[in-house]
């Protein structure tokens, strides 16, 4: 059988035989992420059939949605999630690129697996203010929550449809932030949960994902990324209220630190500070 693979906005051969997946320069596929081991993952391709097999791997790989122990057999819209990456399987035996109904069905299919993931938003346990929202740990694979639903997150955003992507995310956004108060995160996770909050708080105009970045890195207590910064700056004119003490708050905290900051630091500080203006 002609297999492929569609990765991000790649579509790859994958021919009869073994293809290896990992961080690695001898795999067939070399994704760049942390969290893939240099031989991560083999798709074995014969001749009517394919299967998918982790290779000892520290993350493990899913199988629309589920960790794998033993080689599993694919089927044409599969999503395999190795590390932080989604790929797609597709079975195309005439070797012809993704049509754009396969791609809609890996995405739905996505955001069902998702879906099993997120709380109900429905639920009367659950608060509408990200700093009240669900904060007890969610057990082992909690901290690598984030990775295994962040691609789909960012396919719903993409589609549109930010509500989606919130239901998706808060969750994890919100133990990241419980996690963040003990300072049990490192500077990447914390940078990745502001990205998609300020990308929520544009997409649904809530500004308690505005408030949410802040209250993430008061809890830090060190200045926001300058990416993140210039994001806010175009998500605050999209939200309906923020609440200002949050962002009083964590200033209050930064300007404790100023004078050891270099004159780059003090220039993203001068543009936080600037927020208590814009924000609504």
């Amino acid at each position: 059988m002609a297999a492929r693979l569609h990765y991000q906005f790649h579509d790859i051969a994958v021919p009869l035989g073994t293809f290896f997946i990992g961080r690695g320069a001898e795999c067939q596929l070399a994704l760049d992420d942390p969290m893939v081991s240099r031989k991560h993952a083999a798709l074995r391709v014969y001749a009517g059939s394919a299967v998918v097999e982790d290779l000892g791997s520290r993350n493990g790989v899913f199988l629309n949605g589920v960790r794998i122990d033993k080689s599993e057999p694919l089927r044409d819209g599969d999503l395999i999630r190795i590390g932080s990456q989604d790929l797609s399987f597709y079975e195309n035996e005439d070797s012809h690129p993704l049509s754009s109904e396969r791609a809609t069905r890996a995405t739905r299919r996505e955001m069902q697996i998702a879906e099993m993931r997120a709380p109900d938003p429905d639920d009367a346990s659950e608060q509408t203010s990200v700093a009240t929202t669900s904060m007890a740990p969610l057990g082992p694979r909690s901290s690598s929550g984030l990775a295994i639903i962040g691609g789909v997150a960012d396919k719903a955003l993409a589609l549109g449809r930010a509500d989606e992507a919130e239901r998706i995310l808060q969750r994890s956004l919100g133990d990241i932030l419980s996690r963040a108060e003990k300072g049990e995160i490192d500077a990447d996770l914390a940078e990745r949960a502001g990205g998609y909050a300020v990308r929520l708080a544009a997409g649904t105009g809530r500004g308690v994902w505005v408030d949410y970045a802040f209250q993430l890195y008061t809890a830090l207590g060190t200045l926001l990324p300058a990416r993140i910064v210039d994001e806010l700056y175009a998500a605050v004119r999209k939200v309906k209220a923020t609440d200002k003490s949050v962002l009083r708050a964590y200033t209050a905290r930064l300007r404790e630190a100023a004078p050891a900051y270099g004159p780059a630091e003090r220039f993203v500080l001068q543009r936080i500070e600037g927020f208590e203006r814009w924000a609504p």
